[in-house]
């Protein structure tokens, strides 16, 4: 990997600020209603889409964004950035995954929202619905790591695996609304606080980039 000093860093918080307060309203919006046709037509247009093959993707997929699958996904990354000789890139990797884990659980418990009633396609989980732990957990971890491999790897086909993890966290968090355990508001909503703690993430990661490995006095990093 080749790194580099970031740059305004202050901005990655302005982005966290505003994606929490764009949570925030979306949060104001289903206390007062206004996601429930959303939420309805969400699961009126998943059904209209279902197949056979289409569910047992969808049922593999999902996995990639709960904890049995962001575990050892989590302890597989950390592991590899500690071969290659980047613990820091680990170091915020961890940051991502525990930090929206246990804002999740937090936030779960101050909303207490039900999980949808029927038409759930795999058995519901016991915690509340709201926000999604799968879009907000995947959207800190998998876009920073997104974000890792595009600033700090240049190699050909750099592009693409930061391509899948876009689409990767995308088709995590429909799928809860095509298996019936999560509304679209819940999705919504983890989305926007989960990609708000990735900036926060990316953040710290940025200020730690300027003061570790900017090169100085021209004497490399």
């Amino acid at each position: 990997m080749q790194f580099g000093p970031a740059k305004s860093p202050e901005r990655s918080l302005l982005w966290a600020a505003l994606l929490f307060a764009v949570g925030a309203m979306l949060v104001i919006a289903y206390l007062t209603g206004g996601f429930a046709i959303f939420d309805q037509q969400a699961f009126a247009w998943m059904a209209l889409i279902r197949t056979e093959w289409l569910t047992s993707f969808m049922s593999a997929l999902t996995h990639l964004g709960g904890s049995e699958g962001l575990i050892p996904i989590g302890v597989l990354l950390v592991a590899l950035a500690i071969w290659k000789r980047t613990r820091m890139e680990a170091m915020f990797l961890l940051m991502a995954l525990l930090g929206a884990e246990i804002l999740n659980e937090l936030a779960k418990l101050i909303f207490d929202r039900p999980r949808p009633a029927d038409g759930n396609l795999i058995e519901l989980p016991s915690s509340y619905s709201m926000p999604s732990g799968h879009a907000m957990i995947s959207s800190a971890l998998y876009i920073m790591l997104a974000y890792q491999i595009k600033r700090n790897d240049k190699q050909a086909g750099a592009s693409w695996i930061v391509a899948f993890l876009y689409v990767l966290v995308i088709g995590v968090s429909l799928s809860r609304v095509y298996l019936g355990v999560h509304y679209f508001s819940d999705i919504a909503v983890g989305a926007a606080f989960g990609l708000s703690w990735y900036f926060v993430t990316r953040y710290a990661y940025e200020k730690a980039l300027l003061r570790w490995r900017t090169p100085i006095h021209g004497v490399p990093a």
